[in-house]
């Protein structure tokens, strides 16, 4: 990846991973290494140039077995260094090697009805165990992106037409439904994505990595790319101005899941 620049204008090509933890049993800085070379790779493709100028994004969804935001310069270490940005909801990750990443501050949390959704951009509290539609909207007063993530089984049943029915309802633009990279290959598109879509809501990927360990090598894995001349001083504020415009659903990068190792993490999820 290629540095940021020590003055002037930030790449305009920009590399986003839509949902991106930085969990409590996560090594910081090896998942930041991850994040940027992960990135790096899902760029990469034929016809792309080599050693391409990009900016590398982790919308973070912080959950509660995640680092806080406002702890994450003290937790980094050598050979990455956090600074600030002109913004509260924004940091900048340097490599001594000179790969950079903008962190962006976020939430997870679950609703009422079991379902998560994702406040990006906002370091706004959201209470636990709300509606979908009062968590939808406070995530939209508090300046975030919502965003309702697929999970495995949590668009079933009578779950399922709770989301359906949101989505059949909202407006164009009113909130994200979320792809992820726990979504195994080779499975159908979920139908909720068409219809989301058909109805001018964006699918954002990203990808999601589960509470363990080894899951840090994940960061990046998944996401987006855009093309904007973001601010230099309020990266973030600039960039949820940018998603919001769309395209909305933009070109997808990197891959998810393969089924045997789904398979394998959803049984260690329920088993513990």
């Amino acid at each position: 990846m290629s540095g940021l620049p020590a003055s002037g204008e930030l790449p305009r090509t920009i590399a986003i991973d839509a949902h991106a933890h930085l969990r409590g049993c996560f090594e910081l800085s090896s998942a930041l290494d991850h994040a940027a070379a992960n990135l790096g790779r899902g760029l990469a493709g034929p016809g792309s140039p080599a050693g391409m100028s990009f900016l590398g994004v982790l919308l973070l969804a912080q959950a509660r077995d995640c680092h806080p935001f406002e702890e994450l310069a003290e937790r980094v270490s050598s050979p990455w260094s956090v600074t600030g940005t002109g913004e509260e909801i924004s940091l900048y990750a340097r490599n001594q090697s000179g790969a950079t990443l903008l962190l962006v501050a976020g939430r997870q949390v679950t609703t009422l009805e079991q379902l998560e959704v994702l406040s990006l951009g906002s370091t706004g509290r959201l209470e636990e165990g709300a509606s979908l539609e009062t968590t939808l909207g406070m995530t939209r007063e508090g300046g975030g992106l919502a965003v309702l993530p697929w999970g495995f089984g949590k668009w079933w049943g009578r779950r399922g037409e709770i989301v359906r029915r949101i989505v059949a309802t909202a407006r164009p633009g009113e909130f994200f439904l979320g792809d992820n990279g726990n979504r195994p290959q080779g499975t159908p598109r979920p139908a909720l994505f068409r219809e989301a879509e058909a109805r001018g809501l964006g699918v954002l990927p990203g990808s999601d990595p589960l509470p363990f360990p080894a899951h840090l090598r994940n960061l990046g894995r998944y996401g987006f790319v855009l093309s904007a001349n973001l601010d230099r001083e309020g990266p973030a504020e600039n960039l949820k101005r940018v998603i919001r415009r769309g395209p909305a659903t933009p070109a997808t990068i990197g891959g998810r899941e393969g089924p045997l190792r789904f398979v394998r993490d959803q049984i260690r999820l329920r088993v513990g």
